[in-house]
């Protein structure tokens, strides 16, 4: 089941030992007045006292009791709802890749296998293979109850989580920075420029990703937990979680600068061209970039507000990462497939050649095809 966080269960202990303690004084009150009455009969008075103290334990120990397990109901029931939620959006983004995946298999095959080895070749079938087994791997952490799993899967789990999405993201990247690299001609200075920016952002990314998925250190759930969990997070530093801000915030400024340098050549093609035919390849690499930059800056706000918002919401940290590492395969692959299946060269198996090929030029001016 999902990787959970118990605080109802602690908050609601805490309410039932302040009331449970409460009643205890009014009974205590009670018993210290009814001693201090002059009653006659002395052995009459000490049987009350007694049966006092009898009620009185019985009395707190049925509030305990009724409350704990009512507290524990809840936060069983509040679990299992969220992680219904987490499981069933699990294996949404796995089916979504496989169902893409046999929906562009014949492209697939026509445009990516017949074609020779290049670079964007092996991006697009590590972007179009990766994702899935680790989906596969996730969903079935999820889907397995506590009993079954080992106190190493639940401590190793955090590191495999973050490492799915992280390698995706780089490999999503690099097709982006190929595509960028085609559109400025194999430019040196925009290549060190470009190389520079990523492993900027690249050096706050990776490591603070890293870092706040060991915060988490997870265990096997514990009976009854077992039933609707596999590993539970018992405790977090919220404080040293909201460092999950810098690798958003580097994220969307890595983004930023790619929609950037894609829209200044479309500016500047309009303005040398002074018209754009809807379709070429410059048209499609802004279309693309700019859906690729919101899909993304709408999935890292999610992610953000669930991995550092409040231990509420922490629960559903797995399900923005689910989702974002379906759209890092989604994308990538269809990034690769919409430029190939545009140039219909049997050529154009790199960002380059199919570049090339869409631009013609003239002897005083430019037009693209």
């Amino acid at each position: 089941m999902s990787l959970a966080y118990v605080l109802p269960l602690n908050t609601a202990h805490r309410s039932i030992t302040v009331v449970s303690g409460l009643c205890l004084c009014v009974l205590r009150c009670y018993e210290h007045v009814y001693d201090c009455i002059s009653v006659p009969d002395i052995p009459h008075r000490m049987l009350m006292s007694q049966t006092l103290k009898s009620h009185r334990s019985a009395m707190a120990m049925l509030i305990f009791t009724r409350n704990s397990y009512s507290a524990l109901i809840s936060t069983l029931v509040a679990l299992g709802t969220i992680n219904r939620k987490v499981n069933a959006n699990a294996v949404a983004s796995l089916a979504w890749l496989l169902y893409d995946i046999i929906i562009c298999f014949e492209d697939e095959i026509e445009l990516v296998w017949r074609s020779r080895w290049t670079l964007p070749k092996v991006l697009y079938l590590s972007l179009r293979y990766y994702a899935p087994l680790w989906l596969m791997y996730q969903s079935i952490i999820h889907l397995s109850p506590g009993t079954a799993l080992s106190n190493l899967r639940c401590t190793s789990f955090p590191a495999l989580q973050s490492i799915g999405p992280l390698v995706l993201w780089v490999l999503v990247d690099f097709v982006l920075i190929l595509r960028i690299n085609a559109l400025y001609g194999s430019n040196r200075k925009v290549q060190y420029l470009m190389a520079i920016t990523w492993i900027s952002a690249a050096a706050v990314i990776i490591p603070v990703s890293i870092y706040c998925f060991r915060l988490s250190r997870p265990v096997p759930a514990p009976a009854p937990f077992s039933m609707v969990a596999g590993c539970l997070v018992l405790n977090i530093d919220w404080n040293k979680m909201k460092v999950a801000k810098a690798a958003v915030i580097a994220f969307m400024i890595l983004n930023v600068f790619y929609i950037g340098m894609t829209l200044f050549k479309f500016v500047q093609s309009i303005r040398s061209l002074r018209r754009v035919r809807l379709g070429s390849v410059l048209s499609i690499f802004v279309a693309e970039g700019l859906m690729y930059f919101f899909v993304c800056l709408g999935a890292n706000a999610a992610d953000i507000v669930f991995s550092s918002g409040s231990p509420t919401l922490f629960s559903y940290v797995d399900l923005a990462q689910f989702w974002l590492a379906a759209f890092y395969s989604y994308s990538g692959c269809h990034l690769i497939l919409h430029l190939r299946a545009n140039t219909r060269q049997k050529k154009a198996t790199t960002f380059t050649d199919a570049t090339e090929m869409q631009f013609q030029y003239h002897h005083r001016g430019q037009s693209i095809a």
